[in-house]
């Protein structure tokens, strides 16, 4: 974009107006013959005003500079404009990455409402691996309600990465063809904690098997150190199937999950692959790719197994006594699939 001096921008529309006083005639006579009723529509002096106001070139200030924009980007102002009216029966559908529920789309169309009165200037989001990369995401579909299946057309995508404060905003083939970005906190940490979750954590059980426990997760993390992880967090350990509901008697799986820490903490998104994902404190979860269980029999640990095939072997027994060798044999089958 071409740059000037105020002065120079001043001195080319003082000659400009200058030559055109010169050249001018005098106006014609108003023409009061009424027009054919065929005859073509003519605009309105509002009218005219809106279309000079989006087209007309604008003498912007850019520091000690000054420089002519030639025209508003109108793709992006329809956009705003959608965003700027949108109403919870307009949403067919919310859908995010994060294991909570999704908002619902009337507090979801207010906080979209409310940060389209705050646009703002900023390059677009990345996807390459840079600190610039979308790391939390939602999709909300602008279609009727009730639908089985939403089509990618319809969707407005809402995008979010490690900058405070700022998310980006575009839609399918269906909607404004624009890209803005929003300066919103409320709608940028609605994003950031999608992948917020309780700790959930047995702790009378923890204690009996930290050592298997915590022996699991420092094996893991020593795997991990060379990719920048420097450190793990438990956020379950909770016993989610057993053979009988007597207590310390026959086979029980606990599940458990950790988030792992880098160093810098901004190093996470960009050492996450598969299904694994980050929350709003910079933790990496879900860098098991299935599920993992701690098995006991009778109280005393059995082994680790990983996917849900021990689920389906103690689902099985259940209600019967469980030969020790056998299930022995199930955890090693399903310490393999890890």
């Amino acid at each position: 974009m071409r740059r000037t001096g105020l002065l120079g921008v001043l001195c080319a529309l003082a000659l400009a107006f200058s030559l055109s006083a010169c050249t001018r005639e005098a106006p014609p006579p108003v023409q009061t013959t009424p027009l054919p009723e065929d005859a073509p529509r003519v605009l309105t002096q509002e009218e005219l005003d809106r279309i000079n106001e989006a087209f007309s070139p604008q003498v912007e200030r850019d520091g000690e500079d000054w420089h002519i924009r030639s025209h508003r980007d109108t793709a992006d102002d329809f956009l705003l404009e959608l965003l700027a009216e949108l109403e919870g029966e307009d949403i067919g559908s919310v859908s995010w990455y994060g294991s909570s529920a999704p908002p619902e789309a009337d507090e979801l169309a207010a906080l979209i409402r409310a940060a389209a009165s705050h646009p703002m200037d900023h390059p677009d989001l990345t996807l390459n691996g840079s600190d610039t990369d979308v790391v939390w995401s939602l999709d909300c579909y602008l279609a009727p309600k009730g639908q089985d299946v939403y089509s990618d057309v319809d969707a407005l995508y809402l995008w979010a990465g490690l900058e405070e404060n700022v998310v980006e905003v575009f839609g399918g083939a269906n909607l404004p063809n624009g890209r803005v970005h929003l300066e919103d906190e409320t709608l940028y940490q609605l994003l950031r904690t999608s992948c917020d979750s309780d700790t959930v954590i047995n702790e009378t059980y923890y204690e009996k098997y930290r050592d298997m426990v915590d022996g699991y997760y420092d094996s893991r993390l020593e795997h991990l150190k060379e990719t920048g992880y420097v450190s793990w967090e438990l956020t379950e350990f909770l016993g989610v199937l057993g053979t009988t509901k007597e207590s310390g008697k026959g086979a029980v799986a606990f599940r458990m999950n950790a988030a792992f820490r880098t160093d810098p903490p901004e190093l996470a998104p960009n050492r996450i692959a598969g299904g694994a994902y980050v929350d709003s404190q910079l933790r990496v979860h879900a860098l098991d790719w299935q599920n993992v269980y701690l098995v006991t029999l009778d109280d005393e640990p059995v082994g680790i197994a990983f996917g849900d095939d021990i689920i389906d072997y103690i689902t099985d027994h259940w209600g019967e006594e469980v030969d020790p060798a056998e299930l022995r044999a199930a955890v090693e089958a399903a310490g393999r699939g890890g």
